[in-house]
Parts: C-alpha cells; sequence; structure tokens
C-alpha cells in the first residue's frame, strides 16, 4: 500500500531541507516546464498531422473515380447551353492527365527531370478529389461530435448533479469554482458519478461549455488539498484546447475508420460492413446529438479501420478451394460458376482497396499511433504543471497521484474516452495497452506513469512521500556518451529498417491503388462523357 501523506503548510514547506536546490538537482519552475511541454507538443502533433494525412492517402485515392463520376453526370445531365463545353474538355484533359504522364516518363530510357515533374503533378491532380472528399466527410465527422458534446457522454456513463445536502459534493463545486476562477475560465458544471473508483475527467467541446465529471470515491476520500489538485489538473486541460485536440484526433481516426467500411461494404460485399456504416451514416445525417450514440459510433468505426470481416469478398477468398463453403456468397458461386466472371472486376478493386490499406495500417500502427500517444501524454504534463501554478502547492497535487495509484480508479463505460480522465482506469498509467475505442488499438495508454509524473513534480517542488528513495545520482560523462552512442546507433538501425518497410508497404499500396484510379477514371471518362 502507498502511503500517502499530507501536504505540510506553505511555510512549512519552505523552510524543509528536503524540498531545497540540494535535494533537487534537477529543479525546474512550472512556467518552463510549460513552455517545454507546449513546445514538445506543437512537434509531436505537427508529426501526428502528416502521420494521419498520410496514412489517408492511399484510401483517399480510390475516392477520386467516385468524385470523378459524380461530377461528369452532372455536367453529362446538365444542358449544354447552361454551362457549355468548358467543364466536360477539363473533366476530359483530367481523365487522359495521369496516363499521359506515364507516358512521359516510360517513353524514355532516361526520364529528365521535367518529366518527372509532369508525372508528379499529374499524381497530385489525380489525388486532389479523393482528398477533398475525405477532408469534407472529417468535417462532417468532427461536427457531429462536436453536437454530441457532453450530453452523449453523461447520458452514457449515467452522471448526476450533485445533491445539495451532501457536504462533500457542495465541496467539490466550491473547489471547482475557486480553480475556474484562478484560471480565467467560465466555471464547468460539476456531474457526479456513482462509481466504485475514485476518478475525474473532463468532458465537453470546448472550455466554454466543459464539464467535470467526479466519481464518489474521489469526493469522498481526497483531502480539500488534494481535490483541489485534481480540478485544477482538470480546468487546466480545457483551457489549454485538449478537449479540441482529443476531439480532432478521435474525428480522424473515425473519418478513416467509415471511408474503410464504406469500401468494405461497397466493393467487399461486406453485410457487417454495410450495417456499420449505415449505422454511423444515420448518426451523422439525422443530428441525433445527446442520446449516448457518440461512443457507440466511435467504437464501430474504430473497429473498421483494422477489423477483418468474414463475410462477402473476403470469405469467398478463403471458400475459393473449399468443398463446402461457408459463405453466401461461396454457396451463391458453388451454385453458378459462371458468376466468378462477372465478380472479377469486383475483385480487383477489392484487391486495389485491400493493397490501400497497408500504409494506411502501417503509420496508424507505428507512427500516427504512438505520436498521438506522445501527445496526450505531454498535454498531461503540461496540465499537471498548470495546475501547480493555479493552486501553488505542488504537494498536493503529488498526493492526490498517490493516493489514486493505490486506489480502483475504474469508471465502467469510461474505457473508450480513458484519456480524458485524470488518471488511467489502471491506477494512472500502468502501460496497459489495450484497444480504446474511439482513438483506435493502435494508440498506446495516454496517461504517463505515476512515478514520472511524480519525479516532474518533485522537480517543481513537491516533497519526497516518507521513506521514498532519494534522488539517483547521474551516471558520468563518460558513461553518458558512451550510452548515447549505442541509442543512436540502434535508432538508426531502426528508423532505417522501418523506413525500407514504409517505403515498400507504400509503393504496393500507393501504386496499385494509382493505377486502378487511373484505369477507372478513363473508362468513366469514355463511358459517361459523350
Amino acid at each position: 500500500m502507498t502511503s500517502v501523506r499530507q501536504p505540510p503548510p506553505a511555510e512549512s514547506r519552505a523552510r524543509d531541507p528536503r524540498g531545497g536546490a540540494a535535494a533537487l538537482p534537477n529543479r525546474v519552475g512550472f512556467f518552463a516546464e510549460q513552455r517545454r511541454r507546449r513546445r514538445q507538443g506543437v512537434w509531436y502533433g505537427v508529426l501526428c498531422a502528416l502521420a494521419i494525412a498520410i496514412a489517408g492517402l492511399p484510401l483517399s485515392l480510390l475516392l477520386t473515380p467516385a468524385v470523378f463520376a459524380c461530377a461528369a453526370g452532372l455536367v453529362r445531365l446538365l444542358p449544354a447551353g447552361w454551362i457549355g463545353d468548358g467543364p466536360r474538355h477539363a473533366l476530359l484533359r483530367f481523365a487522359l492527365a495521369l496516363p499521359r504522364a506515364m507516358d512521359l516518363v516510360t517513353r524514355h530510357q532516361q526520364a529528365t527531370a521535367s518529366d518527372w515533374e509532369a508525372f508528379a503533378a499529374a499524381a497530385a491532380l489525380t489525388l486532389l478529389p479523393g482528398f477533398l472528399a475525405t477532408l469534407g466527410l472529417w468535417v462532417a465527422v468532427r461536427a457531429a461530435f462536436l453536437r454530441a458534446g457532453t450530453g452523449g457522454i453523461l447520458l452514457a456513463l449515467g452522471a448526476r448533479a450533485p445533491t445539495p445536502e451532501d457536504l462533500a459534493e457542495l465541496r467539490a463545486m466550491d473547489v471547482v469554482d475557486e480553480m475556474a476562477i484562478a484560471a480565467g475560465v467560465s466555471a464547468p458544471r460539476i456531474m457526479l458519478l456513482d462509481a466504485g473508483g475514485a476518478n475525474a475527467a473532463v468532458v465537453g467541446s470546448d472550455v466554454s461549455d466543459a464539464t467535470l465529471l467526479v466519481t464518489g470515491g474521489l469526493v469522498r476520500e481526497t483531502t480539500r488539498d488534494e481535490l483541489q489538485a485534481v480540478a485544477a489538473h482538470l480546468v487546466a486541460s480545457a483551457g489549454a484546447g485538449d478537449l479540441r485536440l482529443a476531439l480532432t484526433f478521435l474525428s480522424s481516426f473515425a473519418t478513416l475508420g467509415l471511408v474503410a467500411d464504406v469500401f468494405d461494404a461497397a466493393v467487399g460485399f461486406s453485410r457487417s460492413a454495410a450495417a456499420d456504416a449505415l449505422r454511423a451514416l444515420r448518426w451523422l445525417v439525422l443530428r441525433r446529438a445527446g442520446t449516448g450514440d457518440a461512443a457507440e459510433v466511435a467504437a464501430i468505426l474504430d473497429r473498421g479501420l483494422d477489423a477483418p470481416r468474414d463475410d462477402g469478398l473476403p470469405a469467398l477468398a478463403s471458400d475459393m478451394s473449399a468443398r463446402s463453403p461457408r459463405s453466401a456468397l461461396g454457396r451463391l458461386m458453388k451454385a453458378l460458376p459462371p458468376l466468378k466472371i462477372l465478380l472479377l472486376p469486383a475483385l480487383l478493386v477489392w484487391l486495389a482497396f485491400t493493397f490501400a490499406r497497408i500504409p494506411m495500417l502501417f503509420v496508424r500502427g507505428l507512427i500516427a499511433g504512438p505520436l498521438v500517444t506522445l501527445v496526450l501524454r505531454s498535454r498531461r504534463y503540461l496540465a499537471d504543471a498548470m495546475a501547480v501554478q493555479l493552486t501553488r502547492n505542488p504537494d498536493g497535487l503529488a498526493s492526490a497521484l498517490e493516493r489514486l495509484s493505490a486506489r480502483a480508479t475504474e469508471v465502467p463505460g469510461g474505457a473508450w474516452a480513458d484519456y480524458l480522465f485524470f488518471v488511467s482506469e489502471k491506477g494512472g498509467g500502468g502501460g496497459d495497452a489495450r484497444a480504446r475505442g474511439g482513438l483506435g488499438a493502435g494508440i498506446g495508454d495516454p496517461h504517463p506513469s505515476i512515478e514520472r509524473r511524480l519525479r516532474r513534480l518533485r522537480a517543481m517542488g513537491a516533497r519526497p512521500a516518507p521513506g521514498e528513495e532519494a534522488p539517483r545520482r547521474r551516471i558520468g560523462l563518460r558513461a553518458g556518451l558512451a550510452l548515447s552512442a549505442v541509442a543512436a546507433v540502434l535508432g538508426s538501425l531502426l528508423v532505417g529498417l522501418l523506413g525500407l518497410v514504409f517505403a515498400l508497404s507504400f509503393l504496393l499500396g500507393g501504386g496499385i491503388p494509382l493505377m486502378f484510379t487511373m484505369a477507372a477514371v478513363g473508362i468513366l471518362a469514355r463511358l459517361i462523357l459523350p
């Protein structure tokens, strides 16, 4: 059992020799810690945005034929006198841009730089319609989660308003108001969760409509200083824009999952994917905000990214060599063998979609996922430093973390939004990498370990707990240089290996969809445009 100490008065902390600079050689101020975490978060965020965009490029490429077909059909249906021949000629030039560029590159034994520039421009132009369609879908998904906001989460978790006759709950309301005043933001609403675990979270779409969810265990088992520190952390997190940031990550992965579900249903003939896509699209179109569906839809779309389908063409591929097919489509093919010829175009499209998933899963699982984890952990450190600034009492936050590390913190129904809580469901970050609906299976634990958070609080002035070991001595200069050299060599080898795997996967996952897009757009141009 971890010992929990009561934070001493400020004047005794100032006179305590253990809290002096001699005992904390790595002492840092909370303003310096905030600047460091903000810079760190910006770099991680930029890299994460690039990784998510790269992950969605192959799937975006496959949307180009659909966008082209809609535009060509609109041009064909409208009277010629309304728009003239300009749009039709522009669509024809677009359909032939990439084939001409490829011919320009391959007709010579040695392609010139201008040839490659023409090919790159044509490829980018081919990618643009699908990318814009994916971007528009992301805006719609993000707006839907914004509309759902706090209401759906509160209903899903069963939150209630504080009881006026309960002194502990009234104290929690007073503490939240105090921290909001100290932070200079509007006081968030506070709601109680009658859960056994001791934890708290901030939910909402922005600091203006934020709601603090506090469990009864946290309200009744913590001191005022500890509850004040937890409230300061969550208020600071909302004020720093963490709610919008988490919503952006959530909607990005949900958009990729929705595109994957639509392709699985359209080109893979998967009934389960069709049901998931219709469920998500119905939620998006009907604007059913505040009904508790946000968590369900987030989990469905997260599953659509990497869950293998056991029906449709995937099942047919395994039934080809089986004597007794298990899928309905396999039994139909066995009864009517000529249908295999009719399914050949669909199989080619499904193959292009399957290859398009390779770089998406690679980037999401090995690059975007870990980067999102680093961003969320960096924001936790930032909120800790801001909480120290608001309370001027690092001991209160350290004591709260120590208490919760020895206490059950699980909140029923809150696993999908674990990144919004003060500590993880297993004691504040035990390295649990289980799948979390909403941010994807490629995302690790968004919370730093309690030990790491306590170490940063010690550097900002928190006293060690009774019986805690003294800070370890630094390693020598030679040992440090040797370890740095070994880490640099191993890191270079690992980065080179990952780069090679990424290049091969993107070549397969991007090249085959590019050829499919080029062929599909050319065929559609000849069929639709006169």
